[in-house]
């Protein structure tokens, strides 16, 4: 709980003004079983997505690198103010993963260069040079600014990154096929 209370304090109170607009202040965005995310006061309700057992998010939250000429990369979904959304990651056109908030996919993919997706009532687009042997962090959000929904997608550094997939919970992602 207390994670998410700091995510709170550091991202979400400096846009407190939209957060009351929109009746969408979040302390633990992702479902439980009542299908509700728990609010301070209101329970609403929330996106719901498949996660990953246990053992494979402990295992992707040990941030090994992968070998064999792959890399990993993690998309991470946090909080900001449109909490019934899901979202879908694709790459290069194909899905490999609904995230809802607080959630991350992680996936094992080839060097290359590749196109970054993550839809949901429009799209955004991020193109990435993998280089073998190496982590990627990418944050995936939707915002809500004048009755607008709007995607973002953005690289984090690896401290922030680890930070991100850390304070989440693993969805399960489909193997991904170039």
């Amino acid at each position: 709980m207390e994670k998410y209370i700091r995510k709170f304090l550091k991202e979400i109170f400096p846009c407190v003004f939209f957060t009351l607009v929109t009746l969408s202040v979040t302390v633990h965005a992702h479902a439980h079983a009542d299908n509700a995310c728990h609010h301070f006061v209101l329970k609403l309700p929330c996106v719901v997505v498949p996660l990953a057992p246990a053992a494979q998010d402990a295992e992707a939250k040990q941030f090994i690198t992968p070998t064999n000429g792959m890399a990993r990369l993690y998309m991470i979904r946090d909080f900001v103010s449109v909490h019934e959304q899901r979202m879908t990651l694709l790459v290069n056109g194909q899905a490999v993963a609904d995230i809802a908030p607080f959630t991350y996919a992680a996936i094992d993919i080839a060097a290359g260069k590749y196109r970054i997706n993550a839809l949901s009532t429009n799209k955004a687009e991020i193109a990435l040079d993998v280089k073998a042997g190496k982590l990627y962090f990418l944050k995936a959000n939707l915002h809500l600014m004048l009755n607008t929904v709007s995607a973002n997608l953005m690289m984090l550094d690896e401290a922030e990154g680890k930070r991100e997939v850390s304070e989440s919970d693993r969805v399960i992602a489909l193997p991904f096929a170039p």
